[in-house]
């Protein structure tokens, strides 16, 4: 009988173990969403700061535009702006003048800084679409699409030291390579990468010779030829590099035929047969 009883106990006593677990979930659940609202809202608060003058204590002059802006919200996310405001500078004093810079590119850049991303939208209107990155009537001529663009943002990104725009502007560039599937932007792309960004800095050069081998079949063999060899022979540091990427490619695939398993090899390759 009396281990009967306790049994009882036991079984009364469960309930209300799990209502103590559940209460426990419940408050951990509450804190998840409540910590979630804060930081909604603290990244709204940075997103409603950009280019509002309230607070701001540093202006940045790009030709006739005025951005006014927030060191503690630009400077710990760029290091060109760090360095500027720290020095015995004009910079230091509030000011940063950019000279032979795009305003567009710089709205963008601060856009970035303040909302962890930046926007880029082609209308149809050909004025706006001109006035984005260099001269209107290159960018025209050129077939000026969202792909160059990105490789312009990755450009500023480099040259201000921000490398959470550097990796944004990438993943942008590879999603948007052959958005444009034709000769005139494709070449433009290439052009941009290998003119505007550092020799010394790869990762968006690695990224389009990637993204070149990947799409060979469709810039060699498409309903139009995109990738021409005049092109090719009048860049030849693009060439260079696609030419030492697929010979690399090459080498590392012949690595795997000889080092795969004898079962896995087709019958031909194991009796030398045709």
């Amino acid at each position: 009988m009396p281990t009967k009883k306790k049994k009882k106990d036991r079984k009364r006593n469960k309930p209300e173990l799990d209502l103590e677990l559940d209460d426990d979930n419940h408050t951990q659940e509450t804190q998840s969403i409540t910590s979630d609202d804060d930081s909604a809202e603290m990244l709204n608060l940075l997103a409603s700061l950009y280019l509002n003058p309230q607070y701001s204590d540093l202006t940045i002059i790009c030709g006739t535009e005025v951005f006014p802006v927030h060191r503690n919200i630009v400077c710990p996310r760029s290091s060109y702006f760090a360095r500027s405001c720290g020095g015995n500078f004009k910079e230091a004093l509030g000011t940063i003048e950019l000279k032979d810079q795009d305003p567009n590119l710089i709205r963008k850049v601060l856009q970035f800084l303040y909302t962890g991303d930046y926007t880029f939208e082609i209308d149809g209107d050909e004025e706006k679409e001109d006035n984005l990155g260099q001269p209107s009537s290159q960018d025209h001529s050129r077939g000026f699409n969202a792909c160059q663009f990105h490789v312009r943002m990755y450009a500023q990104a480099d040259y201000f030291q921000i490398d959470g725009l550097k990796s944004r502007a990438e993943r942008y560039f590879r999603g948007s390579f052959l958005d444009q599937p034709s000769k005139d932007p494709f070449e433009a792309i290439i052009t941009e990468i290998y003119t505007s960004i550092p020799e010394s800095d790869e990762q968006i050069r690695d990224a389009a010779i990637e993204l070149t081998m990947d799409n060979l079949e469709t810039l060699r063999n498409g309903t139009e030829v995109i990738l021409l060899d005049g092109f090719l022979k009048r860049s030849p540091a693009f060439a260079a590099d696609l030419c030492i990427a697929m010979l690399k490619r090459r080498s590392e695939s012949q690595k795997e035929e000889i080092f795969r398993p004898a079962a896995s090899k087709p019958l031909f390759t194991l009796y030398g047969g045709h």
